[in-house]
């Protein structure tokens, strides 16, 4: 079986289609995979990082048809600390811009921390921000043996 690189495989109702992965230099991204509108499109991009060796976090911005990847508007969108991994994408500090929850996954003292890339529903992030760093969460560390599968408002707060 050969494995394929740079291919996202999307499941449409009942039939399936192939997004080519636009060419970025550099390997092409193979860690955890989020989901999200990053770029303010209301259309659902796929956030990628690079996995524990690769720093890099790429954005694939959809098409209009939904089933193709805008090679002009997605980007490497940052370089993180090599182990940092994406974990979701939510707008987390409801400015109705979805934002990106990254993890350290080194192991040490920081390892299961969380931090927050503000974005301006544009493919630009800022810097890293821990979670618990004025947004309203009580902690940001996922313990050892868990994992972050999914965010959402659970307080109703917006």
């Amino acid at each position: 079986m050969k494995i394929s690189m740079g291919v996202f495989f999307l499941v449409v109702g009942l039939g399936i289609a192939l997004l080519a992965a636009p060419a970025f230099a550099g390997p092409p991204p193979s860690g955890p995979v989020a989901l999200g509108d990053v770029s303010g499109d209301g259309r659902v991009d796929v956030v990628v990082s690079g996995g524990t060796n690769d720093s890099v976090l790429y954005v694939y911005v959809t098409d209009a048809t939904g089933l193709g990847v805008d090679a002009t508007e997605s980007a490497q969108i940052a370089f993180l600390q090599p182990g940092w991994v994406v974990r979701a994408v939510a707008d987390f500090n409801n400015d109705d811009h979805a934002d990106i929850l990254i993890e350290n996954t080194n192991v040490g003292e920081t390892e299961g921390l969380l931090y927050v890339m503000i974005t301006d529903s544009t493919t630009a992030v800022g810097a890293p921000v821990a979670l618990d760093a004025g947004l309203g969460v009580s902690s940001a560390l996922v313990p050892a043996g868990f994992a972050v599968v999914g965010v959402g408002d659970s307080n109703g707060s917006g």
